[in-house]
């Protein structure tokens, strides 16, 4: 296996030591191979301007690629019935948890030692249980993608994480597609205070 997913995971944690959704996320960076194990069933989800790609689901897990433009705003939120480990795939991606942004902005850039100019902090990730507050923006210039690596929680199908919401949405059209949660939509355009309540 490889060393580096466990150390991103959970530092120096055994493997048998894991919960379900730490093995479960190990498994799908190192086993999923590029073009994943897309179900041909609703593997395809957009709202507003972000979409996602289910690259793996065997209920209650399921892990997505997200994909969004520049200048994305996901305002904090919550999902109710969703523990997950997000994983920073490239681009210009600011992720907050509990209020402050997760990474320091200096460190939002290309890998100097990469030969494929990838994202100095690829593969990074940030475990968001069912009542973490978080959200994220990206960057102005780059847009964004991560992999949500989920376990789906109280019965709950897999379907998107976008479905599951508690927290205003991205639009009226992702307001649409909120089947569990406490959604409600905004009256004015979102900040990225929005995203991050705490931070300055």
């Amino acid at each position: 296996m490889n060393k580096k997913f466990v150390n991103y995971i959970s530092p120096g944690t055994p493997l048998d030591e894991m919960d379900e959704l730490e093995r479960y996320a190990l498994w799908v960076l190192n086993e999923v191979p590029l073009i994943g194990f897309v179900p041909f069933e609703n593997p395809f989800w957009s709202v507003e301007n972000i979409v996602s790609l289910v690259v793996h689901r065997q209920p209650p897990f399921q892990t997505q690629l997200f994909m969004g433009p520049p200048g994305v705003i996901v305002p904090e939120h919550t999902h109710p019935n969703v523990d997950s480990i997000e994983v920073y795939v490239g681009g210009e991606l600011r992720l907050s948890h509990s209020g402050k942004l997760i990474q320091p902005k200096e460190f939002i850039c290309e890998n100097p030692n990469s030969t494929f100019k990838t994202a100095l902090l690829r593969g990074s990730c940030t475990r968001v249980k069912p009542n973490d507050i978080h959200g994220g923006f990206s960057g102005e210039k780059n847009g964004a993608a991560f992999l949500s690596i989920q376990h789906w929680l109280n019965g709950v199908e897999p379907s998107s994480v976008g479905t599951d919401w508690n927290g205003k949405v991205m639009g009226p059209n992702h307001l649409d597609k909120v089947a569990f949660g406490n959604a409600e939509i905004s009256d004015k355009p979102f900040t990225k205070k929005d995203a991050a309540q705490l931070e300055d």
